[in-house]
């Protein structure tokens, strides 16, 4: 009985412990200086993009990447999964923002 109390006790912790590698630590929005929002060209979904996507990372991290529409699609539904707080409106806007103003080279 004490050997299966131990391996529950640990399989548990193992758990608790994977699940909050996983979630992002919530960070501060991001300082939005010109020059930060000028890498962020104008268009719908912008405001979205620095909203949520600012919660989990630095912005610059986005300006770094150039992607497909498709490759888009699946780094804002990983982000979604990992926690990002946006509602199904805020990750399609991002999305197609995402998909126009930093598209693959």
């Amino acid at each position: 009985m004490i050997i299966y109390r131990s391996t529950f006790l640990l399989a548990l912790t193992g758990l608790v412990a994977s699940a909050s590698a996983q979630a992002p630590e919530p960070r501060a929005p991001a300082l939005l200086t010109p020059e930060l929002l000028a890498a962020f060209p104008a268009g719908e979904g912008r405001e979205a993009t620095v909203r949520v996507c600012s919660g989990c990372h630095a912005l610059e991290i986005i300006t770094q990447q150039r992607l497909g529409a498709g490759d888009w699609a699946q780094m804002v539904d990983m982000m979604a999964g990992r926690g990002a707080q946006g509602t199904d409106a805020d990750f399609n806007a991002i999305t197609a923002y995402l998909a126009k103003a930093f598209p693959a080279a």
